[in-house]
């Protein structure tokens, strides 16, 4: 009779145990479910984004090959600039060399002498400095 009340305690706890399986099964199912939406709509997603990259890309690279393109152009221009730079150099460096020839022929000479060998520039150099004097009273 134990055996007999017993084996109907395990009938029913078995019962018990299955009804209770199947509800957590659902549960699980329903969670799978909703997993496999969230899945599906993360990858319509990602391949959104990736099309959007993709073209983001694409104008990148147009713009860096038209900045290139436009930065090539330019490149004599800016030889151009440096031409131009280094003649003034050249320039002012010779005027330079003349100034200092021309102070140290003061200095070691007398004006008529100066006169005789840079009387033009000497000139010009006496005529700039009465224009500044000019100007600096106009002021």
């Amino acid at each position: 009779m134990w055996s007999e009340i017993s084996a109907v305690i395990v009938a029913v706890a078995l019962v018990v145990l299955v009804i209770y399986l199947i509800g957590v099964l659902k549960s699980l199912k329903t969670f799978l479910d909703g997993m496999g939406q969230n899945i599906n709509q993360i990858k319509n997603e990602v391949t959104d984004i990736s099309k959007e990259v993709k073209g983001l890309i694409q104008t990148t690279n147009q713009i860096t090959a038209d900045v290139t393109t436009k930065l090539d152009s330019l490149d004599p221009l800016f030889n151009t600039v440096n031409d131009i730079g280094q003649m003034t150099n050249d320039l002012t460096s010779s005027v330079k060399n003349t100034a200092n020839e021309f102070v140290s022929l003061v200095r070691s000479k007398r004006r008529t002498e100066v006169n005789k060998e840079y009387g033009k520039v000497y000139s010009l150099f006496n005529g700039i400095a009465a224009a500044m004097r000019v100007w600096n009273r106009i002021k």
